[in-house]
């Protein structure tokens, strides 16, 4: 009995961890998918904490959007491969990855605050953060 309870309790922690899939989204957030990608058609989509994710084809790349529960956009990404990195980020990243984190891939990555940065996914150990880079170079944020 011990053994099903724990494994319904990881079960749960998991599909947590990784966000609740929906039916549908709310109103709200439809209505701000549609005013944001004219003429795109959302993918499932999820709930991670308080956003509302989804992918969707733009000039046939594959992008991950979020939105707040009120349809605000927050975010649009896609992964690219490190050539289409511009070399002032990969410049500035070879300092970061001096204290031993190590690459994992790179998003290219838009927000209200920004119209275009480059993301790269970091791994040192069990630890992983990502952190943002203006095509400049320029350090934007990091986020655990």
């Amino acid at each position: 009995m011990k053994i099903i309870a724990v494994v319904v309790i990881l079960i749960l922690s998991i599909s947590a961890v990784n966000g609740q899939k929906l039916k549908d989204a709310p109103g709200p957030v439809k209505k701000g998918f549609a005013e944001k990608y004219k003429g795109a058609t959302p993918g499932k989509w999820q709930k991670e904490g308080e956003e509302y994710l989804t992918t969707t084809k733009i000039d046939g790349a594959s992008w991950e959007v979020s939105f707040d529960g009120n349809g605000n956009w927050l975010e649009s990404e896609k992964k690219v491969s490190a050539s289409e990195v511009p070399e002032p980020v990969k410049t500035a990243l070879n300092e970061m990855l001096k204290d031993g984190w190590k690459l994992k891939g790179w998003n290219e990555e838009q927000t209200p605050d920004y119209t275009l940065a480059y993301e790269a996914m970091l791994h040192k150990g069990k630890e992983s953060k990502e952190v943002v880079f203006a095509p400049t170079g320029k350090f934007l944020k990091e986020e655990k």
